[in-house]
């Protein structure tokens, strides 16, 4: 998987079920593998992205790996204003939800790279909304219709599984192993100094600092 830039955003929000968001809070980090959420769209909206896993479009394009196990964030728009940011949340596309995680990004991220030690790598970047790019890599490529999303990725790889080098000269590495019901992946350690807890009607107009 080639290297990819690092999104530019200051806070994620996960939604879910609150005690679920605990767990996470408190450091366990599950995940999904990429399949699930391809059947997991086609169930919530009727449809599912049918490039969300193929490394180009157009005329060429192959499967990747769907076992690479992802973690999906949503990045809300938000004001600044005299120092003091804001949330702004107003369309509600998370509506199977009840709570939210407002996650400090950057924090996040380093909290990631340090669990995942000398067994794991991973990509993280925003997902690209479109009508089919050449140049843009699943599974960070979803179409225009899923554009309210919002989304920002990790996908993570085992350094243990090396698999050469792809036509580039990037190396490839096979997908962890997860468990079907979506086991630990992760232990992040306490996020309770770097996220706020909410019920999701609290997100727009949510006021949050960063350090």
């Amino acid at each position: 998987m080639e290297e990819l830039a690092k999104p530019n955003t200051s806070i994620v929000i996960k939604f879910g079920e609150k005690e679920n968001l605990r767990m996470l809070q408190q450091g366990d980090l599950y995940v999904c593998p990429l399949r699930k959420y391809v059947e997991d769209e086609k169930l919530q909206y009727g449809i599912s992205d049918e490039n969300e896993g193929v490394s180009k479009c157009g005329t060429v394009k192959y499967k990747v790996n769907l076992d690479y196990p992802i973690f999906c964030l949503y990045r809300p728009d938000y004001g600044t204003s005299k120092g003091v940011n804001t949330i702004t949340y107003v369309k509600d596309i998370f509506n199977m939800y009840s709570h939210a995680l407002v996650i400090d990004a950057n924090k996040l991220y380093e909290k990631i790279s340090e669990s995942c030690g000398k067994e794991y790598t991973f990509a993280y970047h925003d997902v690209v909304y479109g009508k089919c790019s050449k140049l843009i890599k699943a599974p960070f490529q979803k179409n225009t219709e899923f554009k309210e999303q919002n989304e920002i990725r990790y996908v993570f790889l085992d350094l243990r599984k090396y698999l050469g080098k792809d036509i580039n000269g990037v190396d490839k590495y096979g997908a962890p192993i997860i468990s079907a019901n979506g086991e630990v992946f992760l232990k992040l350690g306490d996020l309770n100094s770097i996220s706020k807890l909410v019920r999701k009607e609290e997100l727009d107009g949510m006021e949050f600092y960063i350090d």
